[in-house]
């Protein structure tokens, strides 16, 4: 037979809830006991405002740079994703 490989990492994700109605509704997570859906909105509402000073929305014009920025990140690693321009720019 034929030897399949075994796997070279794990992960692990973490989520922040953002629309919590919705993923109620749809079954993701549940309201906890002793909890409203509005408490449970109001706790996980966004800020209007970020703590990082002079972030902006990325654009095309930043494609470059910010590839650049990720690929030297990734460097560190043994075993990560190579993105070209083309599929860095396909995320925004």
């Amino acid at each position: 037979g034929i030897v399949l490989p075994g796997p070279v990492s794990s992960c692990r994700y973490w989520h922040r809830t953002l629309n919590a109605k919705k993923l109620v509704d749809i079954g993701f997570t549940r309201v906890p006991p002793r909890q409203t859906m509005a408490r449970m909105v109001k706790n996980y509402k966004l800020s209007s405002n970020t703590a990082t000073e002079g972030l902006v929305p990325m654009t095309p014009s930043h494609v470059p740079e910010a590839c650049a920025l990720l690929k030297s990140h990734l460097d560190q690693f043994q075993l990560a994703v190579e993105f070209s321009e083309e599929d860095f720019a396909h995320w925004l």
